[in-house]
């Protein structure tokens, strides 16, 4: 066996990049041989309630990291093993702006989930994961960033949208929060080597579970800057690149 596990990320890479999308079942198939012989882990800005689905079909029995990696949930029991909060101060920052410049946005907290409408201040919620602004325009990124970007303590990372057609939505969280500290903190738990896991995505936030891996697989459909720090680009997501690999590492 090449690697002790496989971390991959969802959106574009084991499902389409929209809320109700489903693995192949080439990917269910591959994904039911490699469990036989090592760790196969979700790591995705999703929250657990759109992860859950595609988590239970593709039957996967190993810790998933999740909210772009502010937590960690064991999915058999639905628990939370381990997680980072975004500090109350720059929650409450993060409610006020986004509501004074009308930014859509939601928010994860533990399990749960909940998307907000345009314009809501709500600022009493405690103990979030992540953070997320969605639908932007590519050309208003930089200026949406530069709105919040002097918040302290947080990450703010890019991401395909389910929204909007070549749109991004921003996942912030705890600036110690993401895919590469979630990564370290999984290995533990699996008590595995992370220069022995591969790790498979497509979108902005994969390079931070690039940094933390010791092989690094980009999707044919990947963006341009990640497969430049890939080891290996593999097909696209609509030629079952990831059930490809799998299957040839199994």
């Amino acid at each position: 066996m090449l690697y002790d596990a496989i971390l991959f990320d969802l959106d574009g890479t084991a499902i389409p990049g929209v809320e109700v999308g489903m693995p192949s079942e080439a990917l269910v198939k591959a994904a039911k041989e490699f469990k036989q012989q090592g760790h196969l882990c979700v790591a995705t800005g999703r929250a657990w309630p759109p992860s859950k689905n595609v988590v239970k079909a593709l039957g996967l029995i190993d810790p998933c990291i999740l909210c772009g990696g502010a937590l960690i949930v064991d999915p058999v029991k639905e628990q939370v093993l381990w997680q980072e909060v975004i500090d109350a101060n720059s929650l409450k920052e993060l409610f006020e702006l986004t509501a004074k410049h009308g930014y859509p946005s939601g928010y994860a907290t533990g399990l749960t989930y909940r998307r907000l409408e345009k314009g809501n201040g709500v600022s009493t919620i405690k103990n979030v994961n992540t953070f997320y602004v969605y639908g932007l325009q590519p050309d208003k990124v930089p200026e949406v960033i530069d709105n919040l970007k002097h918040i302290p303590h947080v990450n703010i990372a890019r991401a395909y949208s389910w929204d909007l057609d070549d749109g991004i939505d921003l996942h912030i969280t705890n600036i110690q929060a993401t895919k590469e500290h979630a990564v370290f903190e999984l290995c533990k738990i699996l008590d595995v080597n992370p220069l022995n896991v591969a790790g498979v995505g497509d979108g902005f936030n994969d390079i931070h579970l690039f940094n933390a891996v010791g092989h690094k697989v980009a999707m044919g459909n990947a963006a341009e800057e990640l497969k430049e720090l890939a080891d290996e680009v593999i097909e696209s997501l609509d030629d079952d690149g990831l059930a490809k690999f799998i299957r040839d590492v199994t």
